[in-house]
């Protein structure tokens, strides 16, 4: 399932913003690695990861399947599904200190 918000931010992800690829063990949503700068890398760590995961699926198929999730957040979705409804990626806003 996809999530969109209205925080729309900018499709590199801008200053402050970061992206966070993650997994579901079956208990809790796990980070597969750190912040990203940008959709496109969070998205291309979980294909990754999967690939990992399952050596039989194509990385090459993977990828391409993760372009629609790319794009949603690039729209300035705040959570997307990628691949599978056990693999997404979360925007986070990071306010700068006052």
């Amino acid at each position: 399932m996809d999530h969109a918000s209205g925080d729309r931010a900018t499709a590199d992800g801008g200053a402050g913003v970061s992206f966070t690829p993650l997994a579901f063990d079956g208990l809790t949503w796990l980070r597969i690695d750190g912040p990203q700068r940008d959709p496109r890398s969070a998205c291309m760590i979980v294909a990754a990861f999967i690939h990992l995961i399952d050596p039989a699926t194509s990385r090459c198929d993977l990828e391409s399947a993760a372009e629609k999730a790319v794009r949603l957040l690039e729209e300035g979705a705040s959570c997307v599904s990628v691949i599978d409804s056990l693999h997404r990626v979360e925007r986070a806003t990071m306010r700068q200190p006052s």
